[in-house]
């Protein structure tokens, strides 16, 4: 048995999905459990993206939840937002400062003209 209400078809054509107690009681048992990200709950819930998104928007406006963390991305930057239940601060982001990021591009540039470099050779 679904735990979603289907609407009758709206006038444009589109199925619109209601969430429920029991939608609503599995998204906040997901964020009790674990800090999780919007995907996570996605999944978890089976609920749509801007569903989650909107709710937890409204629970964090309302601050019975919180930034926990940051996922990072392939370029070690904090992307995703881990939320978590609990009226606490949220995390910040780890910021590198403008020095780090020019170490970073350097080593990058200097590794990019060495692989150059042996393919050249090879």
């Amino acid at each position: 048995m679904s735990d979603l209400k289907v609407v009758p078809a709206a006038p444009w054509g589109k199925r619109l999905n209601r969430i429920n107690a029991m939608s609503f009681a599995k998204l906040v048992a997901e964020l009790v459990a674990a800090p999780m990200s919007y995907r996570e709950l996605v999944e978890a819930t089976g609920l749509h993206y801007c569903t989650i998104r909107e709710h937890v928007v409204a629970l964090h406006r309302e601050g019975v939840i919180h930034i926990a963390g940051y996922n990072k991305d392939c370029r070690d930057r904090d992307n995703e937002r881990l939320w978590l239940f609990g009226a606490k601060r949220d995390a910040k982001r780890t910021r590198l400062s403008h020095t780090e990021r020019q170490r970073r591009c350097r080593a990058k540039a200097k590794l990019a003209a060495q692989l150059g470099l042996l393919r050249e050779a090879a």
